[in-house]
């Protein structure tokens, strides 16, 4: 309905005019007025900053709820004042618990009222510690490639050097244990209904970890072959240098008799078999060595034509020994004859390697 006097348009329970504060006359009958009177109007709020709010205003004479544009309350007709009336209950805290479990009973929603066009804060849970656990094991995979590695290279070498490093990456390994472990049921508890993706994650981390552990064992022992195959071949190098240092020695320091030289060649023998045999396993480990690293072809064919010299040269002393031993049985006067025509050849042939290029 309108006001008469202003034509303000007004709720069907107000008595005055809340604008010009006029009374207002029903034309209605007294049971719709009675009942509109007990009826409290709907209140429509005027619009309100998303950001501020602005807070409900009330008539400090009776009570009732008002537009903050009203001059007069439209149900007492009261003057409002420019004071600003918010609600007396807004700020008053509730400490009484019978009024509490009285609105929790009767159904009531207490809950703060949510501003226009905006939407309630979702509930937030603790995030499952996946990338904690994930860091976790790989770090227990890392350790474990360490103490693989180490055992692989050396179980292929055949001989234990990593005991340091072997140590330290087990202790840590102990370590990390316990956090794994604890991290696990963490995540289990976080996340009682991600069953399957905790299931995937699982398999995924204990492959690439079985996969780590596996590259790291192929890798130390084939590092551990190289280096065993690297270290022989010096040491058969050593051997070979110091056993011809050795064979050269005596012969350079025999005097020039057949008896001396008998006595030389004696000597030598168990020397020129080891010599021989150190030569052949240099042979095999250069061909090797040269499959393997094609880059250094140029200096490993030099040293496999050294040692196939060094071969031809063990060959003709094994010659000479025998032909020694032959000389040893003859008469005296029949060893000089027999020296020049089976000793001398193999000396002079042997004299000959030393030009070969």
């Amino acid at each position: 309905m309108f006001c008469s006097s202003c034509g303000c348009e007004l709720p069907a329970a107000a008595k005055f005019c809340g604008r010009c504060g006029a009374k207002i006359e029903h034309s209605a009958n007294p049971s719709m007025i009675q009942t509109a009177e007990l009826q409290p109007a709907a209140y429509v709020p005027e619009a309100t900053s998303m950001l501020q709010p602005k807070p409900s205003l009330f008539c400090g004479h009776c009570g009732n709820q008002r537009a903050a544009a009203e001059k007069f309350c439209k149900y007492c007709g009261h003057q409002i004042s420019s004071a600003t009336f918010q609600d007396p209950l807004a700020n008053a805290p509730n400490t009484s618990g019978f009024a509490m479990s009285a609105t929790a009973e009767s159904g009531i929603n207490t809950a703060p009222p949510t501003v226009a066009g905006t939407q309630p804060e979702p509930l937030t849970r603790e995030a499952p510690p996946y990338a904690i656990f994930v860091s976790q094991v790989l770090g227990f995979t890392i350790c474990g490639c360490v103490v693989v590695f180490n055992i692989a290279n050396d179980s292929a070498r055949g001989y234990w050097h990593s005991t340091f490093s072997t140590a330290v990456a087990s202790v840590l390994a102990m370590v990390l244990i316990p956090f794994v472990l604890n991290c696990w049921r963490r995540m289990k508890i976080l996340t009682e209904n991600e069953a399957n993706h905790r299931g995937k994650l699982l398999m995924r981390t204990v492959v690439f970890a079985l996969l780590f552990l596996t590259t790291a064992a192929i890798v130390g022992n084939a590092i551990g072959n190289s280096g065993k195959e690297a270290v022989q071949m010096a040491s058969d190098f050593r051997q070979m240098s110091r056993i011809g240092d050795r064979i050269s020695q005596a012969r350079n320091a025999v005097s020039r008799t057949i008896p001396a030289h008998l006595e030389m060649y004696k000597s030598i023998e168990t020397d020129v078999q080891e010599f021989d045999t150190s030569l052949r396993r240099l042979q095999t480990d250069l061909a090797t060595y040269d499959g393997k690293f094609p880059n250094q072809h140029d200096e490993t064919v030099k040293s496999i034509h050294e040692i196939e010299v060094g071969l031809r040269r063990a060959s003709l002393l094994k010659q000479e020994i025998g032909v020694a031993k032959e000389i040893e049985s003859l008469d005296p006067a029949l060893q000089w004859s027999v020296w020049q025509n089976k000793m001398q050849p193999l000396l002079d042939a042997e004299n000959k390697l030393d030009n070969v290029k």
